[in-house]
């Protein structure tokens, strides 16, 4: 019964991820949306859906070669200091597939974390297009290939994001994986440009003026709406790891024939682990000692069916 409760949620976490990793890369390349599958309209966090879907890797061919094919043709526009900050939080299996991520990128960069090559595979029957940067969701990667791959296109991104909320700047540097120092740097400096604001609370915060900013970016072309939309941040790169850890967790006791007791004793510790860094995204999992022996795992089942409204709700 154990046993088949976890291969279930990790089903779920994989479904999850799958589905909201091809929305993304649907917005991003010309990879066709899923059935049915809701359009994105928020910012891609275009590491965190590296990460995600390296993770999966195995899980779908096509996702494999949507992967594999932004490392040789879109690597430039990816930062090396956030992908590897951020794989901090994601699975060990997940941060060992990024090497043969980085051994496949065209940009040198990445050549110092590159690891073994992946298996060769038969080229996909269509060759992706190069990313679309003028997509809304594409905003982050619009920005670097403007302003050049670092913490102030980042920030910028972030800032507009949040539609015309303050940030401070731990806020900022928990969501962009930068250093507060390097955050506090960018902002003062992009504050004396005017490019943002800088308000004189406590802490201090900053502010970009998003309405502005939709119109210098023409980013009314790319809705239905008359008005300059600025598409929303959402905090996908906690979620992300969250989704991969249960996977993770969930084919690891599947593969060791783990004992009910010892698969919800290692639930417990993955959600705790994860609760914070998830709150970012609103998203409050439950207490960690709740509910006695295995029937944490009917909570954790519950808890997939929340992450996944959440994901859907927000992509």
């Amino acid at each position: 019964m154990a046993a088949a409760l976890v291969r279930s949620i990790g089903e779920r976490a994989r479904r999850t991820g799958t589905e909201v990793a091809w929305a993304q890369w649907s917005a991003l390349t010309s990879a066709a949306a899923p059935a049915g599958g809701r359009r994105p309209r928020a910012v891609v966090d275009p590491e965190a859906l590296v990460l995600l879907s390296l993770t999966l890797r195995g899980r779908d061919a096509r996702l494999d070669d949507l992967v594999f094919a932004c490392a040789r043709r879109s690597s430039a526009l990816l930062s090396v200091q956030r992908m590897m900050s951020l794989a901090e939080t994601f699975p060990l299996a997940t941060r060992e597939a990024l090497g043969g991520f980085a051994a496949e990128a065209g940009d040198r960069r990445w050549r110092a974390h590159a690891g073994p090559a992946p298996e060769a595979r038969t080229p996909a029957p269509t060759p992706l297009a190069p990313v679309r940067l003028t997509s809304g969701p594409a905003l982050l990667l619009r920005l670097r290939a403007g302003f050049g791959v670092g913490a102030k296109a980042d920030l910028l991104g972030f800032l507009l994001g949040l539609r015309g909320a303050a940030a401070s700047v731990s806020l900022m540097a928990a969501a962009t994986a930068y250093s507060g120092r390097a955050m506090r740097t960018a902002a003062e400096e992009m504050a004396l440009a005017g490019f943002i604001e800088r308000m004189d609370t406590a802490p201090v915060t900053y502010v970009a003026d998003h309405t502005a900013w939709a119109g210098v970016l023409r980013l009314f072309r790319l809705t239905a709406s008359p008005t300059p939309e600025v598409p929303q941040w959402r905090y996908w790169s906690v979620v992300f790891a969250f989704l991969a850890e249960v996977d993770c967790w969930a084919r690891e006791a599947d593969e060791e024939g783990w004992s009910g007791y010892h698969a919800s004793s290692r639930a417990r510790d993955l959600v705790a682990d994860h609760a914070r860094a998830v709150q970012l995204a609103g998203l409050r999992l439950f207490d960690p000692h709740s509910g006695g022996g295995t029937a944490f795992l009917d909570d954790l089942a519950a808890e997939m069916d929340r992450v996944h409204a959440w994901c859907v709700k927000h992509l």
